[in-house]
């Protein structure tokens, strides 16, 4: 009689589980069909996503939005700590920008805001994906990141 018991509530849970998701009942279709809008999918990704990183630093990129528009000044702000979990002081750091496909240079040169906080304007020249290819330096110790900036947005 337990078994039969509890195999009824492991059945009714189950079914619980797979057919109801209150949040995903209240999205338009529009954003249930988006990626990582279906019921049960992690949230999609915002804002610059670290691929790679090498060297002695840690880095975090913020651009100040989630929808990052072409042809509009864009502030970076770059994150650096050191292996001791310290802001890095007295650095040199820059962004390069790069797409599939050949631009040109696009450079952001960062300065230091306070020790472990650098910041600069660049320009997305055009709509699409971006890579932010970050390099610090500081004496003979230099570090490497590469971030991923999806979907910025043509603006006319």
């Amino acid at each position: 009689m337990k078994n039969a018991i509890f195999g009824a509530a492991a059945v009714l849970l189950a079914v619980l589980a797979a057919g109801c998701n209150p949040a995903a009942e209240n999205k338009t279709p529009e954003q249930a069909s988006a990626p990582g809008g279906g019921p049960g999918a992690p949230a999609a990704p915002t804002g610059p996503q670290r691929v790679s990183q090498e060297g002695p630093f840690r880095f975090s990129l913020d651009i100040g939005t989630d929808k990052p528009k072409n042809l509009v000044k864009t502030k970076f702000t770059l994150m650096i700590l050191t292996e001791k979990n310290e802001g890095l002081s007295g650095a040199t750091a820059t962004i390069d920008l790069e797409m599939d496909h050949p631009m040109g240079e696009n450079r952001v040169v960062l300065k230091e805001v306070r020790p472990g906080n650098y910041a600069g304007e660049g320009v997305f020249t055009m709509g699409g994906d971006w890579v932010a290819n970050v390099t610090v330096k500081k004496g003979a110790e230099q570090g490497t990141a590469k971030f991923l900036i999806k979907g910025v947005a043509f603006e006319k």
